[in-house]
């Protein structure tokens, strides 16, 4: 039992050992980076691919990094994607952060520009520990990002909106208080739509993606834009752009 004791302590430790060595063998290219990083247990990729198009709109020079489920980023592979990220000219990065990488602790101290919050866990999961993703996914907003995005309507919002953001902080969802706002949406069968309302102005959105969590996604992503400063035409044009 002790050894097992032992062991577990030791894992943490040699986790962050291994994100500074990572880190300073590929040239600290986070320290020059605006890196986003969206979490949540679904739709975390389609928001990141949502960002990453709206940007591009934008003609922001900005990178994505995604991963599969069966093999999450690990340390090494993401400080080696960080410094080509750099290389190529990226000044933004949309990182989608798996839960296994984040319990793996793959990004530790690592400088988050924007947090962005899917959910925590999807309403039809049954025997889920809600406490541990909750608490995992809360390491990415302990360091106060300069930016946090909540979805309003997730049953965690309490939580985690305790986290104070060093910039701003904005929701979004169909909750009346939502700062980006769902006010109707409509469902088809190769796509939906939307119409959303932020800053006092309304808009639609439209994404080839299918089904209702497209729409807290689409709002995600406009939500997210919004606190970047992108005009609301544009995170119009890169929601449309964006090709599931």
């Amino acid at each position: 039992m002790e050894k097992a004791t032992k062991k577990s302590s030791l894992k943490p430790k040699l986790q962050k050992a291994k994100v500074k060595v990572a880190n300073t063998i590929h040239g600290k290219p986070a320290k020059d980076l605006k890196i986003i990083a969206v979490a949540g247990h679904t739709g975390s990729e389609t928001v990141a691919h949502f960002i990453h198009e709206i940007l591009s709109a934008h003609k922001v020079p900005a990178a994505l990094i995604t991963s599969p489920a069966d093999s999450p980023i690990s340390t090494l592979m993401l400080y080696r994607y960080l410094s080509k990220c750099l290389k190529s000219g990226a000044t933004h990065v949309i990182i989608e952060a798996p839960a296994a990488s984040i319990k793996k602790q793959v990004f530790y101290k690592l400088p988050i520009h924007m947090a962005v919050l899917t959910n925590t866990v999807s309403p039809d999961i049954i025997g889920t520990d809600i406490a541990d993703l909750v608490a995992q996914k809360s390491t990415l907003f302990q360091d106060s990002p300069h930016f946090i995005v909540l979805n309003r309507d997730d049953p965690q919002y309490d939580h985690f909106s305790t986290f104070a953001a060093k910039t701003a902080t904005t929701t979004y969802g169909q909750h009346r208080e939502a700062k980006t706002r769902i006010n109707r949406s409509k469902l088809y069968k190769k796509g939906t739509e939307a119409s959303l309302a932020h800053d006092s102005a309304t808009f639609d959105v439209a994404t080839f993606a299918i089904g209702e969590e497209a729409v807290a996604l689409m709002a995600a992503a406009a939500a997210a834009a919004n606190l970047l400063g992108v005009p609301d035409d544009i995170i119009v044009e890169g929601i449309a752009s964006y090709e599931p």
